[in-house]
């Protein structure tokens, strides 16, 4: 009886979802309506910096900030509510920003930071004397270190023997003369430092820098300070 029962009770479901089957089948993966997609994509809104000298200002629009399946899905603990990376961040992704402007005060002068194309610009940051501007960009999978001096509109690129990774925490001296950084790769995140004069780096520690502070962001990984 109890065999006679369970085949008679496979019989049934096997019929109520027979007729389901089919639709099923022709499901595929659904895209939102073009006017919704373009919301999600749009710009986030301008962002402005002005320089320390008060004479320029700096003009970015970057991507919408999201959370990417790629961050959800990376390995993590929790601690005291704070997310902390199981592995270095050293994922080079092409989000940022899109475009950047550096404008005179008068308005007389307009440089233009533009991003490689189908890449990015990553982060600026002004010198101590508000005359020169650097920045990252992205592309094709890598980062460099571009620095713009406004006046002029002349832009040279950092060149470093074996710089790979992700670039971030742009950090200039008092003087101006040279600008800190780090970057990121799977074994870890290491300091280098660029003399701005020749426009070469040279890497500083091994990849062991990890720094934690109390402040309103109880984890505050891969970063570095100048000495005042």
């Amino acid at each position: 009886m109890n065999r006679i029962s369970l085949r008679r009770a496979l019989s049934t479901a096997l019929l109520t979802l027979a007729p389901l089957a089919p639709a099923l089948s022709q499901q595929t993966y659904q895209s939102p309506p073009p006017d919704l997609v373009k919301i999600l994509e749009a710009p986030a809104n301008p962002i402005t910096s002005i320089s320390p000298n008060r004479q320029w200002v700096l003009v970015t629009v970057s991507d919408p900030r999201t959370i990417t399946i790629s961050d959800m899905a990376d390995s993590a603990y929790y601690l005291a509510g704070s997310k902390i990376r199981a592995n270095p961040d050293y994922r080079v992704e092409n989000i940022g920003i899109r475009s950047g402007t550096v404008s005179s005060i008068d308005g007389k002068i307009e440089r233009a930071l533009n991003a490689p194309a189908g890449g990015r610009l990553g982060s600026t940051a002004w010198s101590t004397g508000g005359d020169q501007l650097a920045y990252t960009t992205v592309s094709n999978g890598a980062m460099s270190v571009e620095i713009l001096d406004p006046a002029s509109g002349r832009t040279r690129r950092v060149t470093a023997t074996g710089l790979s990774g992700r670039i971030r925490d742009l950090d200039w001296s008092r003087d101006g003369k040279n600008l800190a950084f780090t970057a990121t790769t799977p074994a870890g995140t290491a300091l280098w430092v660029a003399d701005v004069g020749n426009s070469t780096a040279r890497r500083l520690t091994p990849p062991t820098l990890n720094i934690t502070t109390a402040t309103r962001v109880p984890v505050v990984a891969s970063e570095s300070r100048w000495r005042t």
